[in-house]
């Protein structure tokens, strides 16, 4: 017989008094990302149970939860706190609308990774985003304009607009960590 351990739950630390501010727990598998909004509130955890998770840090409340196909490997929320995207096993990244939590986009095919995503990140507009991949390269996609509520039709997918390759390392590189900001 064999032990399966897993982390599921985490917690938030006040640096200055070195002190735990918030447990949480709802994950049924391990945790493999965390992302802290910049409003301070709101945090999201994407987790192998394939689930990403929105979290109130005021309440500790778990506000939203969104299940996809296969394992969640990172997330990501928009500088604004509009858009939370997941990078998954799938090969595929996909972003929702964190109020309604209607999925927008779901990037992939030709132009998409070829292996797991394990980074996203958003650009500082929120109208860009980047994925690192076990394919060894990093896409830069433009996300389609904001859909309203009541649009019909089939989900648009953004399109790739720059891949970036030179990873040439035999073994599996994993993007652990893509962040674009705006210092020079």
């Amino acid at each position: 017989t064999g032990i399966e351990l897993f982390i599921d739950v985490w917690q938030v630390w006040d640096i200055q008094t070195r002190t735990i501010r918030n447990t949480f727990e709802g994950h049924d598998q391990d945790i493999y990302s965390l992302d802290f909004a910049r409003d301070g509130r709101t945090i999201a955890s994407g987790s192998g149970d394939r689930t990403v998770r929105l979290w109130d840090i005021e309440t500790g409340m778990n506000t939203l939860t969104l299940t996809i196909e296969d394992g969640v490997t990172t997330v990501a929320i928009s500088p604004d706190t509009k858009y939370v995207a997941a990078g998954s096993l799938d090969k595929s990244v996909r972003v929702w609308d964190i109020k309604m939590g209607y999925l927008l986009e779901r990037l992939e095919g030709p132009d998409g990774h070829k292996d797991s995503v394990y980074s996203v990140a958003f650009s500082p507009n929120a109208r860009e985003l980047v994925s690192g991949s076990l394919d060894k390269t990093i896409k830069m996609w433009e996300l389609t304009a904001p859909r309203s509520v009541n649009q019909q039709g089939p989900l648009k997918g953004g399109r790739c607009i720059k891949t970036f390759e030179g990873h040439r390392v035999r073994s599996a590189v994993f993007f652990l960590s893509v962040r674009r900001t705006d210092e020079a």
